[in-house]
């Protein structure tokens, strides 16, 4: 479920970023895209629990603060999970509950301090991540690599459900203030999802070029596996990712003028949930085409 961690913090992030951009303006759906961050979120880490050999004694990951990367992670993620909480609470009205009143208002005041905290530990979070496969020296999931997938997953997800959110909520309020958000900001999450999109793929694009490698090397093996037995797999990751997130941005700057409105909202919904298919089967080729060069114990040749 790294793909949803990921996505969860990316979402928190760019909100902190617009935070500081705007002068703590709040950004237009930031209910709506809170809470929808801080469930997946909660959602990725439960499932992730269950990877563990004996979930019930996940809380003994304390104990391994020192030494081990997976411990500082469920840590961090933890205390990112109870921020996430507080800061989507925050957008809650106080006046639908009112016996929680006080303490909701106490939490609209601390809202910039809380998008800082959980923007934060979200990232730190993700760190911890990288360094949980770049630790097991397997020669495909060097930290630099790992890291980029994994941070460049967090800000394309992470905007375009924002993009989504906030498109969605207008649009269900008001279509004259849809097209005035999409001619000031959403002009400029288009292009920035389209620029981070297309780097993404790029860069995942030139493991290819292992191809033509004479050695039969773990990085040869892998794209040879992602051409012949993973090949559907793969074309369709990039569908989706060159629909999702370059195409549709695209189509939507192209055709402000002239689309109707409920494309307005259709496009980012459309391209949020291609690109998040596009990730999770990108995740996939990552764990799969990471082939081990010997088996565990036995002779290094």
């Amino acid at each position: 479920m790294l793909v949803l961690t990921q996505l969860s913090v990316g979402t928190f992030l760019w909100d902190f970023i617009i935070r500081v951009l705007f002068k703590g303006t709040d950004m237009i759906g930031g209910g709506l895209y809170a809470g929808g961050a801080f469930m997946l979120g909660v959602l990725a880490l439960g499932a992730s629990v269950l990877h563990l050999g004996r979930p019930l004694y996940a809380f003994r990951a304390v104990l391994g603060l020192k030494t081990s990367w997976l411990s500082r992670e469920i840590i961090v993620f933890g205390l990112y999970a109870g921020v996430a909480m507080l800061f989507a609470a925050s957008f809650v009205n106080p006046a639908s509950v009112p016996w929680l009143m006080g303490p909701l208002e106490a939490l609209r005041d601390l809202r910039p301090v809380l998008s800082l905290a959980v923007a934060l530990s979200g990232v730190v979070g993700v760190f911890c991540s990288v360094m949980v496969y770049g630790v097991t020296q397997r020669p495909l999931w060097g930290t630099p690599t790992v890291g980029f997938k994994f941070f460049m997953t967090m800000l394309v997800l992470g905007l375009a459900l924002i993009w989504a959110a906030s498109s969605i909520h207008l649009g269900w309020t008001s279509h004259e203030a849809l097209e005035t958000f999409f001619v000031s900001a959403g002009r400029t999450m288009c292009l920035t999802v389209a620029a981070l999109a297309s780097l993404k793929l790029l860069y995942e694009v030139t493991s290819l070029a292992h191809l033509k490698d004479k050695l039969h090397s773990p990085a040869r093996r892998a794209a040879v596996l992602s051409v012949r037995e993973l090949r559907g797999v793969t074309v369709l990751r990039y569908g989706l990712g060159l629909i999702g997130g370059v195409l549709l941005p695209v189509l939507a700057l192209s055709g402000a003028t002239m689309i109707s409105t409920w494309m307005l909202v259709a496009i980012p919904l459309v391209s949020f949930l291609f690109l998040v298919l596009g990730e999770l089967l990108e995740r996939h080729l990552f764990f799969v085409t990471s082939v081990a060069p010997r088996m565990p114990g036995g002779p290094v040749v």
